[in-house]
């Protein structure tokens, strides 16, 4: 299971790249992206539009200079050289993201954009807190079964062993005190 950690004592190899390029499907160009936190890896699919919207966002909330994202094209975008060349554009980008945000946590956008919540600590237990937020009380006074996965276990005794608080965004509904209320009341 992977784990983002923005403390500096812990030494975490981490990595991203495009490895691949999908154009199978002829209107559009998807980048395909290797995602690794130490020993894990795990692969993402994004379209530019994708990347144009998580940059907007990163923009807005994290002052993120606004041309460190390749311009868009809207003519001769399918060639091999252009699609090539924005490949290393986007691949430079993504890496500059990283470092950026090595010392920090991770922007909930970018989390969401390299699919941390199917992945990571932090992720997995964040989208559980927010479901369990939501739906909580209405599981557990309907008495219907609610399964958790074996990652999902995981994940919760991992994020609790970390000496962390135990909201680590700016969202309380993501709060790791709500599943661990929960998990108290099966």
């Amino acid at each position: 299971m992977a784990l983002w950690s923005s403390k500096p004592n812990e030494l975490i190899r981490r990595d991203i790249q495009i490895v691949g390029i999908n154009t199978s499907n002829q209107k559009f160009t998807e980048y395909v992206i290797e995602i690794r936190l130490d020993d894990i890896r795990w692969q993402v699919n994004r379209r530019y539009s994708e990347f144009n919207d998580l940059h907007e966002q990163l923009v807005k909330f994290y002052f993120i200079d606004k041309n460190s994202l390749p311009p868009k094209k809207l003519f001769n975008n399918h060639s091999d050289l252009f699609v090539q060349k924005r490949r290393q554009q986007l691949d430079t980008y993504l890496k500059k993201l990283f470092v950026h945000f090595s010392s920090k946590n991770i922007p909930e956008c970018l989390a969401d954009f390299l699919q941390f919540q199917l992945y990571e600590v932090h992720g997995i237990v964040r989208k559980m807190a927010q479901e369990l937020f939501l739906n909580g009380e209405k599981l557990l006074f309907s008495k219907q079964f609610y399964t958790m996965t074996p990652l999902q276990l995981h994940a919760i005794m991992k994020r609790v062993k970390l000496a962390e608080p135990p909201c680590d965004g700016n969202d309380p509904v993501k709060d790791l005190s709500h599943v661990l209320e929960f998990l108290c009341h099966v």
